[in-house]
């Protein structure tokens, strides 16, 4: 796996991790943490395994870009249907997951699909 063909998804990755590190630490050290810090580490991760599923298209460069931002609306939605607020510790589980969504749209990527014209 390297940063060239797998940038996005290794930033993607990373954000993830970061989240459920930071959310380990407070759990364990700080006054502990809600459900809905889970469901966010949670859905971080499955971002992941969307943003590397999500196809290198040629006409739509941006397709692992888009994924990566609708989980970022995910748990922005988690945070506010859950409490009706974001806490601070929401905000900054936010805020590493939209890093790791700019990582995605600046890592490098490879065109891994072609396109083929049939003739017929």
């Amino acid at each position: 796996m390297s940063l060239k063909t797998h940038g996005k998804v290794l930033a993607e990755l990373a954000g993830a991790v970061v989240m459920a590190g930071v959310v380990t630490y407070q759990q364990v050290v700080a006054d502990g943490v809600t459900m809905s810090e889970w469901i966010m580490v949670v859905i971080a991760l499955a971002g992941v395994v969307n943003v590397w599923a999500a196809a290198n298209i040629t006409g739509f460069a941006k397709a692992k870009l888009l994924v990566s931002a609708i989980f970022v609306v995910l748990n922005l939605l988690v945070g506010f249907l859950t409490d009706s607020r974001l806490t601070g510790d929401e905000i900054m589980l936010l805020a590493i997951q939209f890093l790791s969504t700019l990582g995605v749209a600046g890592a490098p990527s490879i065109k891994s699909v072609v396109e083929r014209k049939v003739v017929v």
